[in-house]
């Protein structure tokens, strides 16, 4: 599946880039918790097949909790590599790198485990990241969060993002 978001594409409220992504609906209440008893297990493996000239960023994956905003998003950076964030409840985050030498057209497989209030990031199979977490309304997005803006980006730009393998898992 490819996804390509135009940097003159549509946005969602309360955010300013426009998006091209997936989300997850999980059971009748669409979300799940940190601490459920059950272990959620999001695998992607992608290309970022091209970035906007100027702000050359993407969002590729993020767990999402309904409550507290955001939780884990990772961007896809021409000058940063791969790297996530991860929020607390008050909004604050913590940045992550997970492949500095990351580059377009690099396929790489992100594997998201969350079980008993912690998350462990696998990076083409090796652990990345492992911290605690918390969140009872979580889902899983994956797509093309293009990070453009239009104040500096050429309007006929765009994100592009190939995605070869999804899978969502709640066991």
């Amino acid at each position: 599946m490819v996804m390509r978001t135009p940097v003159k594409g549509v946005t969602t409220g309360g955010s300013d880039h426009p998006r091209t992504e997936l989300r997850e609906v999980y059971g009748s209440s669409h979300s799940w918790g940190a601490n459920d008893g059950k272990t959620h297990t999001m695998e992607v493996s992608a290309t970022v097949t091209h970035l906007t000239a100027k702000s050359a960023r993407t969002v590729t994956m993020q767990v999402f909790d309904e409550v507290n905003s955001h939780m884990w998003e990772v961007f896809a950076s021409r000058d940063k590599g791969l790297y996530g964030y991860h929020f607390s409840p008050n909004g604050d985050h913590k940045t992550y790198t997970i492949d500095s030498n990351w580059a377009t057209g690099k396929e790489y497989t992100l594997k998201t485990i969350i079980h008993g209030g912690s998350m462990e990031v696998y990076y083409n199979g090796t652990l990345n990241q492992k911290f605690s977490v918390e969140g009872k309304q979580l889902y899983f997005k994956a797509g093309d969060y293009c990070q453009s803006d239009q104040s500096v980006d050429s309007l006929t730009d765009y994100c592009e993002v190939k995605i070869h393998k999804l899978i969502a898992s709640h066991k």
